[in-house]
């Protein structure tokens, strides 16, 4: 049985304490208001920009915004899941994106941000606005994506298009919640730092078990499928 070397140990303990308090501190700052100015500029901004509601780039953010949106992400998720038939990757990949979304909302519940007001909006929200939970689904989701495509065994431009693709879903999904005006500025930024979080806290995770040898219930699957013989 391999074990994870002392040194990429503290790698992950560092880069996970440093997202840790960066977060903290970015909740703080927001619960005390001192981004506000700079985000209703950057909200006024925006609606001075987009046009009315029901135009060509409000239809086109609302499909757009879907891609890291609970709806999508579970089917989607679930496909990779069955795919790779529940191996280590793909159920840390599933349990992180819960989990994600479990801590999200314990943030959002503690800092209790009000969503900017309705007449900027070009879609209901019900929940708080701080931190953006499609900006931390779509940040772990795809940032993980990208760690496990590195780990595969595809030619090396594909890998980089992979990724070029899947890092580029990050700041449109975080745009498109500006543009429909149901975020400021700071929540999407809070989202990634939230999902950055959950990401190091998954690669971990994956690493960890997958030096011990474990890799899901991908062995006890193939066994019952006929893949591997006894």
């Amino acid at each position: 049985m391999i074990v994870m070397k002392k040194k990429e140990l503290i790698i992950f303990i560092s880069a996970f304490v440093g997202i840790f308090i960066l977060g903290v501190t970015w909740s703080i700052l927001v619960s005390y208001k001192v981004f506000d100015k700079m985000d209703q500029a950057v909200l006024n901004s925006i609606v001075g920009w987009r046009g009315e509601k029901g135009n060509f780039l409000y239809w086109l953010v609302r499909i757009v915004t879907e891609g890291a949106f609970i709806y999508f992400l579970i089917p989607f998720i679930l496909v990779i899941m069955i795919l790779c038939r529940f191996d280590l990757k793909s159920m840390t990949l599933g349990v992180g994106a819960i989990s994600q979304y479990v801590v999200n909302s314990i943030v959002k519940s503690m800092v209790g941000r009000p969503r900017p007001d309705v007449m900027y909006r070009w879609m209901s929200e019900s929940s708080s606005s701080y931190p953006s939970g499609h900006s931390c689904s779509v940040t772990f989701t795809y940032g993980f994506l990208i760690y496990l495509i590195w780990n595969t065994r595809l030619n090396k431009n594909v890998k980089i298009g992979l990724t070029i693709l899947s890092g580029a879903m990050i700041p449109i999904i975080m745009m498109t919640r500006l543009i429909l005006g149901v975020h400021y500025f700071s929540d999407v930024i809070g989202g990634l730092i939230v999902g950055s979080g959950c990401v190091l806290v998954a690669v971990f995770i994956h690493r960890w078990f997958y030096l011990k040898g474990y890799n899901g219930f991908k062995r006890m699957i193939d066994r019952k499928i006929g893949n591997i013989k006894e």
